[in-house]
């Protein structure tokens, strides 16, 4: 598991974190903070939205790409935020 900490604005809109997962694990985003886009790219390449928060079901071994970005169009679109990203191995 790892907190990930920071701040949206209108200078730093969008943050950026990478990491490594087995096919076939979960993973599980706690968001709180300003509204916010999250995208998860893939070990290929693609990218997704990951939603909101909640489960996604990762179905490649390889290095992850998350991004954070405020949701400009929103009320309140900045300030600061964080975030709860587990890994859940498959049963």
């Amino acid at each position: 598991m790892a907190w990930l900490d920071g701040r949206l604005s209108a200078e730093q809109p969008s943050a950026n974190y990478a990491f490594t997962a087995a096919a076939g694990e979960t993973l599980r985003l706690r968001l709180s903070g300003p509204p916010m886009r999250v995208m998860l790219t893939q070990p290929n390449g693609l990218s997704t939205g990951a939603g909101a928060g909640g489960d996604t079901l990762l179905n490649s071994k390889g290095k992850y790409a998350l991004r954070i970005a405020a949701n400009a169009t929103a009320d309140n679109a900045y300030g600061p935020f964080q975030v709860e990203l587990r890994l859940i191995a498959k049963p």
